[in-house]
Parts: C-alpha cells; structure tokens; sequence
C-alpha cells in the first residue's frame, strides 16, 4: 500500500485522524515496513506568530473562515470525537503555534531516522494539545529529540541551517498544485482520498482496500 498524509501539527481533527490510523492499521496486523507511508507536514498557518499569553480559540476564531456560532460546534465536536481516541482537548490551555519547527523534526526524522517517525508524531501531538508544550521552541524540541534518542547534533544542525524550511514551502505549493486546501488528507495508492475524521469501519474499509488493490 502507499500512502501519503496531508497535515499540520496544531491541526486538532489531524491528531484525531492521524491517532485512529495507527491504531486501526496496528490492530489489524499490517506492517510499516511492508508499506509506503510518506507525512506531507503543511503550515495552515505559516505566518502564525507563537503566542503562549493568547488562547488557541482566539486564533482559532481569527482564521477561521467559519462563522462564530459554527467555530464554537467545531470546538465542542473536537471535544466530544477527542473522547473516542482518548484525547482530552483542553483548548482554554492551548496556545496559537507556529508549527515551522515541529514540522521540521518530523521531516527530519521521516529522511533519517524513520523507525521512530510514528511515534515522534503522536508525541509532538501530545506535547501540544494534552501537554500544552510550545512546539516553537528550540530547547524543548532538543530535548524532545533526546528523549527519542535522535541524533541530536543533526537535529541541532538542522535547526542552524534551517535545513528542511524550503521542503516545506516546496510542499505548500504542492499542495496548492494538487487542491490540497484541507488537513487531515490521506491519499491511498494516489487514487483514493480521505479527507477529515471518520469512524472507524470506514477507516479500516480504505486500509483494506489500498492493501487489496495494491496487490493486483
């Protein structure tokens, strides 16, 4: 199977989406070595300024293009899915992210050091969303790289030269050559599309399928 994931790291309904995918494609004994999962980190919002004196709902209404008393649904739907993959949204919390260096580390770890890539992503989410770690700092991200035990003189490297800042401007316009204009988007055998949160058998129905058609 191949398949890419379209996402950003302050995206709520991408840690949802991104959370079950492992969870179903582990539970029914499929192989990340057998397949080709590639991440395509996306800044919804590159020119967002990390901010840890505002709340995440003040950005969040700021760019929204959603009227306020759909924002404030969206907001108590996070709340209620959160629940079924045992995440807590606590948005009061959060903070407005610039998610450059996060998304930077996931390439990182994506080029280099793939065998962690699955959890490095869960745990960036974690540190954000449940953690409310600011993800736009170099000293917690050195750390964060040291506890996974990544090579951090690469990762500190990488910081200095700002190594993979162009990848992700290459991925923007991408994605606008492609219509990506929305995250979560997992794309099976660049044929079929899933674009959001949805529940479980349908998830595991496209999982089934791209292994299936991959095989013809």
């Amino acid at each position: 199977m191949k398949l890419a994931i379209w996402f950003d790291i302050d995206c709520p309904n991408c840690f949802l989406a991104i959370k079950q995918f492992y969870r179903l494609y582990h539970y029914m004994g499929y192989r990340l070595e057998e397949d080709e999962i590639t991440f395509y980190p996306i800044r919804l919002n590159p020119t967002l300024k990390t901010n840890t004196e505002k709340t995440y709902l003040e950005a969040f209404r700021s760019h929204s293009y959603l009227k306020r008393r759909k924002q404030e649904k969206a907001i108590k739907n996070f709340i209620i899915l959160g629940q079924d993959e045992g995440i807590n949204f606590n948005f009061e919390k959060l903070f407005p992210l610039n998610t450059t260096k996060a998304l930077q580390l996931i390439h990182y770890t994506q080029k280099y050091e793939k065998d962690k890539l699955e959890a490095v992503i869960l745990k960036l989410f974690e540190n954000y969303f449940l953690h409310f770690k600011n993800l736009d700092d170099d000293a917690f991200l050195i750390k964060f790289a040291q506890k996974f035990k990544l090579n951090t003189d690469k990762v500190k490297e990488m910081y200095k030269q700002g190594t993979f800042i162009q990848t992700l401007e290459n991925d923007a316009k991408r994605a606008n050559r492609l219509g990506v204009a929305s995250v979560p988007l997992f794309i099976f055998n660049e044929d079929r599309a899933l674009l959001g949160y949805y529940g479980d058998e349908k998830v595991k129905e496209m999982i089934v399928d791209a292994h299936l058609a991959s095989k013809l």
